[in-house]
């Protein structure tokens, strides 16, 4: 988006806030999923084994997952999460 911009200290990410929060809960990343659509959502998606785009997210963000489902404005997420991680 060129009307896009987003600053931030260097260093942060939400991947370096949710390794930190895995840390402190002792969550190992191979149990740990992430969903995005944004650029800024790239260092979130590499910290977990379960790597979700959203349908409309960015080229960017889509080479970095592993899993792919619907638009963010759908309930593809919870549907997914339940089909694949929860036990019925």
């Amino acid at each position: 988006n060129p009307y896009w911009l987003e600053v931030q200290t260097k260093g942060i990410s939400k991947g370096n806030a949710l390794k930190k929060i895995m840390e402190m809960e002792d969550i190992h990343p191979s149990l740990a999923v992430a969903a995005g659509d944004g650029e800024n959502d790239i260092s979130l998606l590499q910290t977990c084994a379960y790597r979700v785009a959203m349908a409309n997210a960015m080229p960017e963000v889509h080479k970095q997952a592993n899993i792919h489902i619907g638009p963010f404005f759908t309930d593809s997420l919870p549907k997914w999460i339940q089909k694949n991680l929860l036990k019925q």
